[in-house]
């Protein structure tokens, strides 16, 4: 098995417990889906009733804004909500509501954003492995960062 597939089972294995618990409690009970579009959450956002398929929520603790474009490494990011703050998981730089950004996306380390304090700790084998990742060196990025 290749190392970014490998990368990749274990960034979806790393959400299984929030998976879950979404499904279990908020699809269950209010009958929402997995992924939720921004007007979702924000029906008064007039930007976040524009876009349809440049972001979305995992729940309500995790914003994401996949690239659209093969060959591309990074993504627009329109920031929705109020008094909101999202931070980026690969960086930590903090986002606020209503902000449009162009965020880093390359491969392997996708445009992830933690909204405000996470109300579910199964989040938390997630950021473990964020920060598992963002502490391993190899030798192509070891060079890059000489450079």
């Amino acid at each position: 098995m290749s190392a970014s597939l490998q990368q990749h089972l274990s960034e979806f294995a790393s959400l299984a417990k929030y998976r879950r618990h979404i499904l279990e409690i908020e699809s269950k009970n209010l009958g929402w889906p997995l992924l939720r579009m921004p007007v979702i959450y924000h029906p008064d956002d007039k930007v976040a009733k524009a876009i349809s398929y440049q972001s979305f929520y995992l729940g309500s603790d995790l914003y994401l804004a996949p690239v659209l474009y093969p060959g591309r490494t990074s993504v627009k990011v329109y920031f929705p909500g109020k008094n909101q703050t999202f931070s980026h998981v690969w960086s930590g730089k903090k986002y606020q509501r209503g902000e449009t950004a162009r965020v880093s996306a390359p491969y392997g380390k996708p445009a992830v954003f933690v909204v405000g304090t996470p109300q579910n700790n199964g989040l938390d084998d997630f950021l473990r492995f964020v920060r598992r990742e963002n502490s391993i060196v190899t030798h192509s990025n070891l060079n890059e960062m000489c450079l």
